[in-house]
């Protein structure tokens, strides 16, 4: 629906006579009637606060779709951060899963060798004690001839 608005100055939005503000509009612009809508000037101070309200209502809603784009691109932010962080901790997880593996293999070796050391171990020592006994089974056996021999002796 087109208003058009009745010029009483030079550009006033609405006409003003005796309190009442007169609008015309076509409903159909090849139509020849026209239709005036008759508002008085409570009605006119009662759209203008109605407008007032709205563009204080738009106002507000504004600032808050501000303050929401702004929330959102600080999240965006974190979210990025924080996706860095995670990457990082995973190639930190990767190189200590491999420093691990390596440990792991060392730790293998290192229990092979002390397996053989302990084999060598114990089979010089097996030796050793063998040498000694034999050593002390000779010498009670020269005790014994020596102790046989003495009481031959006498």
């Amino acid at each position: 629906m087109e208003k058009t608005v009745t010029e009483q100055q030079s550009a006033p939005l609405f006409q003003m006579s005796r309190r009442t503000v007169i609008l015309e509009s076509d409903e159909d612009p090849s139509a020849e009637e026209t239709h005036s809508i008759r508002l008085n000037a409570a009605d006119v101070l009662n759209l203008a606060k109605r407008d007032q309200t709205h563009v204080a209502y738009l106002v507000a809603k504004a600032k808050e779709l501000v303050e929401c784009k702004a929330a959102r691109s600080l999240k965006l932010e974190q979210l990025e951060k924080l996706e860095a962080d995670c990457n990082e901790m995973r190639s930190q997880r990767s190189a200590v899963e491999k420093q691990l593996i390596a440990a792991e293999a060392k730790l293998l070796e290192v229990e092979e060798k002390n397996r053989q050391l302990a084999r060598h171990t114990d089979k010089a020592l097996t030796k050793k004690v063998n040498r000694c006994l034999c050593g002390y089974v000779v010498w009670q056996i020269e005790t014994l001839k020596w102790l046989k021999l003495q009481d031959l002796e006498r």
